[in-house]
């Protein structure tokens, strides 16, 4: 195994990285790990590569204002999700 020193910046985006992934694996809720990422943005200064993702839990408190189906949220949400594990 060869173990690599990284940065604040990219040790948070991967974790966000596999996060995302084991989320999408498990089928879990994604609602229930919104704060998950916005701890890793926190974490890492508020990085600009986190940025997206670390707002998560605000977006979602907007969507469901305007009335938008939790149905809708979520297949939104575990699109981002997949867009983030795949990065």
């Amino acid at each position: 195994m060869h173990l690599a020193k990284l940065d604040k910046v990219k040790a948070a985006v991967q974790l966000a990285k596999l996060r995302a992934q084991e989320i999408l694996a498990s089928e879990s809720d994604p609602l229930s790990h919104l704060r998950d990422f916005e701890h890793l943005w926190i974490e890492a200064d508020y990085c600009r590569e986190l940025q997206d993702y670390g707002n998560l839990d605000d977006d979602v408190y907007v969507a469901r204002q305007m009335g938008q189906p939790e149905q809708e949220i979520r297949a939104w949400l575990m699109e981002r999700l997949g867009t983030l594990a795949a990065g």
